[in-house]
């Protein structure tokens, strides 16, 4: 079982990882996080029930590990440092770019059982299925948190027709 359950965990790395990314909103904060939740995994992997779905209880184990890494970070301090970390940095020569910002702003800004629905379905692929077994809610649950994030985004994005905001929407999340 150890082999099997180490190869379909690590064909799932990409999608937590993913995942952890639109939870973090950090690339490196969600490599670590999802490596711990896979060394977490490993060490609970008798606690899979046969014909349960690995990707939900993965991404629960990712949300919790995520959970955790915001308990630890309240105890951090900041860096005191004088050096200016802002001349580091090079600004985007997209123009494009500051669309995408703007929506990834408005989603890390959702209350976070509407950001999950939408990245569970949305970036993850999962069916409502799986998101509402992974958010542990019913399906309707999820169907009317997705509704209404879409919503509310689409307000703070000002979009006003909802077939753009849908297809807007699902073009980027």
């Amino acid at each position: 079982m150890g082999e099997i359950f180490a190869q379909q965990m690590m064909a799932l790395r990409p999608r937590l990882l993913t995942f952890a990314t639109s939870l973090t909103r950090n690339r490196v904060i969600a490599e670590d996080v999802v490596q711990e939740s896979i060394m977490r995994a490993w060490r609970a992997r008798e606690q899979l029930q046969p014909g349960s779905n690995m990707d939900a209880w993965l991404c629960t184990i990712v949300r919790n590990q995520y959970y955790t890494h915001l308990r630890k970070r309240r105890h951090e301090v900041a860096d005191t440092g004088d050096i200016d970390y802002s001349a580091l940095v090079k600004p985007a020569e997209h123009e494009s770019i500051d669309g995408i910002n703007e929506i990834l702003h408005a989603l890390s800004i959702l209350p976070i059982h509407f950001r999950s629905a939408l990245l569970a379905v949305g970036v993850m692929g999962l069916s409502t299925k799986d998101a509402a077994e992974f958010c542990g809610v019913e399906e309707g649950t999820i169907k009317s948190r997705m509704n209404r994030g879409r919503t509310v985004l689409a307000e703070r994005l000002g979009i006003t027709h909802w077939g753009r905001a849908k297809t807007a929407l699902s073009e980027t999340v």
